[in-house]
């Protein structure tokens, strides 16, 4: 974990796939990007009166495009659909009565003494909740966790404006329906954030990156950067990097995929289907098809194996 040699260290990254496919999460589980539109509409109307153009693009399952074609062309939407969607995401959290994949993924490391670091591309905040909580259950209640990295925002990141709402604040690409706005960021609890963002005197969107090629982030650019440079750090030094549920798309993502492409080996997939980690990533092996198989008692000894291997990069 945080204290450990990084050389000797391992790095989970999860993408979307993650949480979908996990038991244990209330309401239910998160949706992937194609059903993701559906269920924002239903949250809010306002994702029913967005430009024609993007609800066809939506409406054809490419939110990826959607979102692109809004930030290019109508930027006027993207700071109440940053807004909302991160209100959305609020929602999800740990089922207290099942655990999640997270947590059994976990509660193995830290009884194992297995040194790991926690990288998340999710909105939601679940992989976050079930580390602490396996922490706490370990004793370490007071320990200041490191290696926590969200190179596309999240939910919680809820900008601090300070009393007076002026306070080191910046706002930038002004237009007449608001700006983008540099400004400190409180990372809340989950209930707080969810507070903040119902607030309807809040108009402003946390630090969370566009739902689109590039992931461009327009509030508090500098703080999402800062997470995206530690993690290429991390990328780099740790002995392992286990990636799952994560959609290979180095285009899209450049700031993610071109430090794991630079690595000799210790890259392990989780992902049923390798054919775009095969074409895009040469050191990337599959470990596990799924997250289910991962954390199960014969897929635990597998990946104990594979982390506690004097392999390094």
């Amino acid at each position: 974990m945080a204290d450990q040699d990084e050389s000797e260290s391992n790095l989970f990254l999860f993408g979307a796939g993650a949480s979908r496919f996990s038991p244990g999460i209330l309401p239910h589980a998160p949706p992937l990007g194609p059903q993701l539109f559906e269920q924002l509409h239903e949250a809010d109307p306002f994702f029913g009166r967005l430009p024609s153009p993007a609800m066809q693009l939506f409406g054809s399952g490419n939110f990826e495009g959607a979102v692109g074609l809004l930030d290019m062309n109508f930027p006027e939407y993207m700071p109440t659909f940053q807004r909302l969607m991160a209100k959305y995401f609020t929602r999800y959290r740990p089922d207290h009565q099942r655990a999640t994949y997270y947590h059994l993924l976990f509660r193995s490391l830290i009884s194992n003494d297995i040194g790991f670091g926690v990288a998340s591309l999710n909105y939601e905040v679940v992989a976050e909740m079930a580390l602490q909580e396996e922490l706490t259950a370990a004793g370490y209640s007071n320990r200041v966790l490191g290696g926590i990295f969200k190179p596309h925002g999240s939910c919680n990141f809820i900008l601090d404006f300070g009393s007076n709402h002026l306070h080191n604040v910046t706002v930038v690409n002004s237009n007449p329906h608001g700006g983008d706005f540099l400004a400190p960021v409180r990372v809340m609890e989950l209930e707080a954030a969810a507070e903040a963002l119902r607030n309807p005197a809040n108009k402003i969107a946390p630090a969370i990156s566009n739902y689109g090629q590039g992931k461009r982030t327009r509030n508090s650019a500098p703080f999402i950067d800062s997470h995206r440079a530690q993690l290429a750090t991390m990328i780099e030094q740790v002995k392992n990097v286990i990636i799952v549920g994560v959609f290979c798309d180095p285009e899209s993502d450049p700031h993610l995929w071109n430090p794991i492409k630079k690595r000799e080996r210790g890259v392990w997939v989780i992902n049923p289907d390798m054919s775009l980690y095969s074409r895009h990533i040469p050191p990337a092996v599959q470990l596990f098809s799924t997250f289910e198989a991962m954390v199960a008692p014969s897929g635990w000894t597998t990946l104990e194996a594979v982390l506690n291997s004097k392999n390094t990069r």
